[in-house]
């Protein structure tokens, strides 16, 4: 069962076209009012879409930290007991999933559902589980969500 649409969370894949439309923007006041060269404006944009796909996608991974601060924070206010929480930002992978232990029942937001909250009874699912993964396989009947995989959280020593 679909709960909650939480789709409008993917508008923050658009974060970083922003900040290089607000460099191009710049870009052009500068050679409009300044006469500043337009192949050296150019480079200096190519440069900072670079860095600013960089930080977005690269070492920062900013993109998927603020997709997961919405997840939490809309996960939180929910007035249902949680456990068994899992939260992830790995490789592009971003989601939550939880357990309601007074219905047997797991929620479940990630991009593999496009950002909708989706609850389902726990009985309803095959598990089979790895090193790093918890994979979810729907046993019978028609759902929206007949497969999907969830992060464990990494161990460190």
């Amino acid at each position: 069962m679909k709960s909650n649409e939480y789709s409008y969370i993917k508008l923050c894949y658009l974060v970083k076209y922003v900040f290089i439309a607000i460099f191009v923007i710049r870009a052009l006041i500068l050679s409009m009012f300044f006469g500043k060269a337009m192949n050296e404006l150019m480079i200096m944009v190519g440069i900072y879409s670079v860095i600013i796909f960089f930080i977005f996608k690269g070492w920062f991974e900013i993109e998927g930290l603020i997709i997961m601060r919405e997840l939490k924070r809309r996960t939180d206010k929910l007035p249902i007991p949680k456990e068994n929480i899992f939260n992830w930002n790995n490789k592009g992978e971003v989601g939550i999933f939880f357990t309601d232990p007074e219905k047997g029942t797991f929620w479940f937001c990630s991009n593999q559902t496009d950002y909708n909250l989706y609850v389902y009874p726990i009985m309803e699912f095959n598990i089979y589980e790895n090193n790093t993964l918890i994979f979810f396989e729907k046993i019978a009947g028609d759902c929206d969500l007949q497969k999907f995989k969830v992060f464990k959280p990494v161990q460190t020593y």
